[in-house]
Parts: structure tokens; C-alpha cells; sequence
């Protein structure tokens, strides 16, 4: 995977060269508990280019992270309200990495994008934190890969090993 310095990233959007985000280490900005986003917040809400970033997202909710000062749970919760107009939960988009974890091992053996993210080696240092047990993954033997997306972000993909049946 390779990894640009953003001087060089012309295909960013103008706004995102200005992010204050920009200047910070990535992991902070993929907390493994709400308490943890605090520090990634309080960059954001000191952020020049907040709007421009709260637009995106919303434009993108695939994303995961930290985003325009809101965590993916925030952004799912406001989109998925719970006052019993919300769409049927399976439409309804993860709250987490865990949560599209989960997803993915309702189908074991198949590959499925878990998360995107918008640096180019966040997905591999999350696959990395994952393999490490500094974040939670579902039971089970799970194969990770990370790679550089077209608008030079990353994603993250994940299988559920199938397991053999036993004789």
C-alpha cells in the first residue's frame, strides 16, 4: 500500500487539505469507545472546515470514524431514528465496526467491505489493531485486507473463515 503525503493528494477535495484533522494521528479519529472520541471532537470542533465536513459524511455514511465531530454511532443514531419510523433493521446501516462485523459473519466465507476510511493507511492500521486484539472482532477466524480505494482513502474487507465440519 502506498502512502501519499497529503501536499500531493490533488484528487482531495480543497476543504479536506484544510482540516485540522489533517495534522493529527489517524487512530484518534477511530476510537474504541465513545468516552475515547473526546480528543478527535475537540479537533473537529475547532475545525475551519467543520460544514464542508459534516456535509460529506452525510453524503457518505459508510465511512467510519470520527467525522465533522460526530461518531459513527451519532451518525447512525440520527439516521435511524428509533421512535418506530426507522427502516427495518436490516437496512439500517452498522453503528460500528463491530456491528458490520457482524454482518459479515452472517455470511462466512464471503468477503465484504467493513468500514472506509479516508486516509490511505487507516484501514491498514485498524486490520492491524484487529489481528492485535486492540479491538474487538466477532468469534471466529477472520481474514482482513486492507487496500487503497479510488478517491485514495482505504477500505477495510473482512471473511469469516468458514469452519470445517467435523467427521
Amino acid at each position: 500500500m502506498t502512502t501519499l503525503p497529503l501536499e500531493s493528494a490533488d484528487f482531495l477535495a480543497p476543504w479536506r487539505r484544510q482540516a485540522r484533522c489533517n495534522n493529527a494521528p489517524p487512530d484518534l479519529f477511530f476510537p474504541e469507545t465513545e468516552e475515547d472520541a473526546a480528543t478527535a471532537k475537540a479537533i473537529c470542533a475547532q475545525c475551519p472546515v467543520l460544514a464542508e465536513c459534516r456535509s460529506w459524511i452525510l453524503e457518505h455514511p459508510e465511512n467510519t470514524g470520527v467525522w465533522a465531530g460526530t461518531t459513527e454511532q451519532e451518525r447512525a443514531a440520527a439516521a435511524n431514528p428509533s421512535d418506530g419510523t426507522g427502516a427495518p433493521e436490516e437496512t439500517r446501516a452498522p453503528r460500528s465496526l463491530y456491528d458490520a462485523l457482524l454482518l459479515a459473519a452472517e455470511r462466512p466465507g464471503q468477503w465484504a467491505r467493513v468500514a472506509r476510511y479516508r486516509a490511505t493507511s487507516s484501514a491498514g492500521s485498524v486490520a492491524s489493531q484487529l489481528r492485535s486484539g486492540k479491538r474487538r472482532l466477532p468469534p471466529g477466524l477472520w481474514d482482513l485486507v486492507a487496500e487503497t480505494s479510488d478517491d485514495n482513502g482505504s477500505d477495510l474487507y473482512a471473511r469469516l473463515t468458514p469452519e470445517e465440519p467435523e467427521p
